[in-house]
């Protein structure tokens, strides 16, 4: 369903219906987490969280980002988001009104949890979508092979049990070992 949205529009249709997305102007609502793909977002909440002192991380909070005529061009759901101070204080400087918008800023790093039952299928193009934004990092999660793809603009890995999760540049020194997102 393809249609113009404004961002009060969207606080309205997402308060009385399930999660919404917007991409490329496309309307596509989402399933509610279940307990799976919750535990997996809060290891990762957790682990963020303790870098606190270089970013802000945000538990299933949209991200919405305006085309030139002030209508939502995306509008992402991801289940756990970090931003880095630096963005961040200059992103309320610039939006006064910040607290009763969702983001307006795309994170630094944007995770996605898989479902359990299989029947919505990420796409590398989808993730594409996050970089073009403006996400430095994309980790797609999926908890049933118990594996981290990592997206960046030029890098791709797959990381599994065994593996370490870094971010470069973004926090350098995070480490977040595999399988304790699986624990």
């Amino acid at each position: 369903m393809l249609g113009l949205m404004t961002v009060d529009e969207y606080i309205r249709v997402y308060s009385k219906q399930e999660p919404l997305e917007i991409i490329n102007g496309v309307k596509s609502y989402l399933m509610p987490m279940v307990a799976g793909q919750g535990m997996a977002a809060m290891a990762i909440d957790r682990a963020l969280d303790e870098w606190r002192s270089v970013g802000q991380v945000h538990f299933r909070l949209p991200y919405v980002l305006l085309d030139q005529n002030g209508f939502i061009q995306n509008a992402r759901l991801t289940e756990v988001q970090f931003i880095r101070h630096e963005r961040l204080t200059a992103y309320k400087a610039a939006t006064p009104n910040w607290l009763d918008l969702p983001m307006m800023i795309a994170p630094d790093i944007a995770v996605n949890i898989l479902p359990y039952d299989g029947k919505i299928v990420e796409t590398d193009s989808k993730f594409d979508l996050y970089i073009h934004d403006g996400v430095e990092l994309v980790w797609v999660v999926d908890p049933k092979q118990k594996t981290v793809t990592v997206r960046g603009r030029d890098s791709y890995k797959k990381l599994k049990v065994g593996d370490t999760l870094t971010v470069g540049n973004i926090m350098p020194g995070f480490e977040l070992a595999v399988e304790k997102i699986f624990e």
